[in-house]
């Protein structure tokens, strides 16, 4: 008997459901979750939850995890708590990160642990080349992307 694959998928918000998340969704619905569940991690805001969104998501054999924001200053309390996630009982077999912005965070920690990273594409051709800047750190430059304009 196979086990599920869980896949993590990480998104900005789950309160203002947008694209990516609908997008995540429609392929939920139609995959044949015995082999396939998605999980998804969002990052805490002031907004409430779309909670019929939310219960979707459990109905559908999904789990909803809270990350806190992230900024530059928090970094390594990021690091710690989503390595945390990626030990706790769910054993994922890919973190697929719909965020460029925080990519090099989550899809290092993956990596760091055997969980096969991934970067949704569609999220990097968002940037233009004048938001693209070097950002220093301790294994050399990495690049961030700034998605916000």
């Amino acid at each position: 008997m196979n086990k599920v694959m869980r896949i993590l998928h990480i998104v900005n918000d789950l309160s203002n459901i947008g694209g990516i998340q609908k997008w995540i969704m429609n392929y939920f619905e139609y995959i044949d979750r015995n082999k396939i569940v998605f999980d998804f991690a969002y990052h805490n805001s002031c907004e409430p939850l779309n909670q019929s969104f939310v219960d979707k998501i459990y109905n559908l054999g999904g789990n909803v995890i809270e990350l806190p924001k992230i900024s530059v200053c928090s970094l390594q309390e990021n690091t710690k708590i989503f390595r945390e996630v990626l030990h706790r009982g769910e054993k994922y077999k890919i973190v697929h990160c719909h965020m460029a912005n925080a990519a090099f965070l989550y899809l290092k920690v993956a990596k760091e642990e055997n969980v096969h990273p991934s970067l949704s594409r569609r999220a990097i051709t968002w940037a233009r080349p004048w938001e693209i800047s070097p950002m220093p750190s301790h294994s050399g430059i990495l690049m961030c992307v700034n998605t916000s304009g």
